[in-house]
């Protein structure tokens, strides 16, 4: 498929830079403009292994969730089963990894208060949390490094 998404944000971000950059005159909208272009460059870059991520995300969250729900009650460990329940979406549907993805990050985040809270036999759970957290950091693929709109250069 040409042009490629790849392609695609490098055409947008080449205008932005070629064309409209030199028509920019105020410090703020220039600003503004440089963070576009970075963002878009990082997209560039970086979009391919969105769904990839999301796909190994959701499987490391679902395999920490099912140790979780051990240590949780009231109506969240029936909601974590539930959702463990469910069929995992088409790996390459982005759109339903990203809401999978959100599901279980939010069954996850209702869950950490209470394994910190240290209830028995919660501690190996709470680490697997830990860990997965530090991992889903270093794997994330969307990091821009350009400066924040306004920072002195």
């Amino acid at each position: 498929m040409r042009p490629t998404v790849s392609e695609q944000l490098a055409g947008m971000r080449r205008i932005l830079v070629e064309v409209v950059a030199p028509e920019v005159h105020g410090a703020y909208p220039a600003d503004m403009l440089r963070g576009i272009v970075a963002n878009l460059e990082m997209l560039e870059s970086s979009w391919a292994r969105v769904a990839p991520f999301l796909a190994w995300d959701n499987a490391e969250t679902t395999r920490v969730l099912r140790d979780v729900q051990t240590c949780v009650d009231g109506t969240l460990a029936p909601r974590i089963q539930a959702a463990l329940g469910e069929p995992e979406p088409d790996p390459l549907a982005a759109d339903a990894l990203e809401a999978r993805n959100t599901q279980l990050r939010e069954l996850l985040a209702e869950a950490i208060p209470l394994l910190a809270s240290g209830g028995p036999g919660c501690d190996e759970p709470y680490t697997a949390v830990r860990t997965h957290l530090r991992d889903r950091i270093e794997r994330f693929p969307l990091t821009l490094s350009a400066p924040m709109p306004g920072t002195k250069r």
